[in-house]
């Protein structure tokens, strides 16, 4: 896109001369080369005060509130696009690189599950496909997706990322995607959503599409989808749309039957089924015969930080270290514990972000792990706290820590009193919990 049609498109004021915009960053840190830099102004800093730092750089120019001086950018040969907002400007941006593609869009929203659910998609999709990357989910990460496809893909699959209502909404208005899907549902971001209802309603802004075809979601929000046509999922109910049966986990990864169809995708996670009865919605509601790509759900391998397998002698490390809401919580125990012929350990760190919520929310982690048939609990975090004590008194070995290190080091020195023993080891945590820490120790010193 060229900078001066699109300020005369969006009514922003254009300093110097046009460049073109195909990339975006926000990080002054990390300039791209042929980028755009957009200035955010957030609770913690300004990206305006950094633009010195890029005057230099090979980069493409600068988006930048409209009282910011430009002189020095343009004593060095580059340009600004000036707006009130610049974020606000950015989404407009990727809304006029969004009115350029002929793609079919589809985009994914979710408590749980939203990225697999994506990238499988993305996967099986037949033709050129543009997908989100990174965690490039936000108000700021989408456009930055949208500005950077090619003319000519055949699909645009995004994540849609969520902390409070109106987010999937925003995020519509620009994505004006054809096919809506929802990953799963439960408890997320409850600080800033405020209530499960809110969450429900939230992600179903998915829906909200001026040029929606098909919504696929989880048979058990049947109620709350009022489109003339969708889809449902579900491994539980037989009135579901995509019936999923049969599923069963061991190394070579999760097997299961969508419609009379069997799978075999080698990835360690219940919930990859789902993801695949959601890819399946999608062929489906496209008009393309998904049993013919059958092959392409099983070369699938997943996401690095989301059930991934790591192999050490007799010792399976399962690495979900990427986030943790109850929802993938649940999923993880119900992985682990449907493993046979194993010593199952679970590592869990903080689900974080659960507001007044979070007690019991982690006290339903401690009876879920208590019913289960996993041996070993190891606990870290002061939330994890109160799944501690619902379990203190089971009949596991259950160990609580406040401190990560002393965690993976009584950890390791257990396991390497057992290398008789085939034992799965899952780790996981929220984001902020740094759980990925562990797999390493874990890989590294067993």
């Amino acid at each position: 896109m060229n900078s001066l049609e699109v300020s005369k498109s969006l009514g922003l004021i254009h300093e110097g001369k046009p460049f073109l915009i195909k990339d975006v960053f926000f990080d002054s840190r990390e300039p791209i080369k042929d980028a755009m830099f957009v200035a955010i102004k957030g609770e913690k800093t300004d990206g305006h005060l950094y633009i010195k730092n890029l005057l230099d750089e090979d980069i493409a120019g600068f988006l930048v509130r409209e009282d910011f001086d430009c002189k020095d950018v343009l004593a060095k040969g580059k340009s600004c696009l000036k707006a009130k907002d610049t974020i606000k400007a950015l989404q407009d941006i990727a809304s006029l690189k969004r009115k350029s593609l002929r793609a079919n869009v589809v985009a994914v929203a979710g408590s749980a599950g939203k990225t697999t659910t994506k990238e499988l998609i993305a996967h099986v999709l037949p033709g050129k496909v543009h997908k989100t990357y990174k965690n490039f989910n936000s108000q700021i990460g989408l456009p930055k997706v949208v500005i950077t496809a090619e003319s000519d893909i055949d699909y645009l699959v995004l994540e849609m990322g969520a902390t409070a209502l109106e987010d999937v909404k925003k995020l519509t208005n620009i994505a004006k995607q054809h096919i809506g899907v929802i990953s799963s549902i439960g408890e997320e971001h409850l600080e800033s959503f405020g209530s499960i209802e809110n969450v429900v309603r939230g992600n179903f802004e998915v829906f909200d599409s001026p040029n929606l075809l098909s919504g696929i979601y989880p048979k058990a929000f049947h109620s709350f989808y009022k489109k003339e046509y969708g889809l449902s999922f579900c491994r539980f109910r037989d009135d579901a749309d995509i019936r999923i049966k049969n599923v069963y986990i061991d190394e070579e990864g999760t097997h299961f039957e969508i419609m009379g169809t069997q799978f075999t995708i080698p990835v360690l996670s219940i919930g990859v089924a789902e993801s695949a009865a959601a890819a399946v919605g999608v062929l489906s509601s496209l008009g393309i015969d998904w049993k013919e790509l059958k092959d392409r759900f099983e070369s699938f391998r997943g996401v690095q930080g989301r059930m991934q397998l790591i192999k050490k002698g007799l010792f399976r490390i399962i690495d979900d270290t990427y986030n943790a809401n109850p929802v993938s919580v649940k999923n993880a125990i119900l992985t682990v514990d449907s493993f046979k012929d194993f010593n199952k350990i679970i590592v869990l760190g903080d689900m974080l972000e659960m507001g007044e919520y979070s007690k019991v929310l982690h006290e339903k982690v401690g009876a879920m792990l208590k019913s289960s048939h996993i041996n070993s609990v190891y606990l870290y975090g002061s939330d994890m706290k109160y799944a501690y004590d619902v379990l203190r008194f089971s009949n596991k070995e259950v160990f609580y820590f406040e401190n990560q290190e002393e965690l993976s080091s009584y950890l390791i020195k257990s396991l390497k009193q057992k290398t008789d023993t085939h034992t799965m080891i899952l780790v996981k945590g929220s984001r902020g919990m740094k759980m990925e820490n562990v797999v390493d120790e874990l890989a590294n010193r067993l």
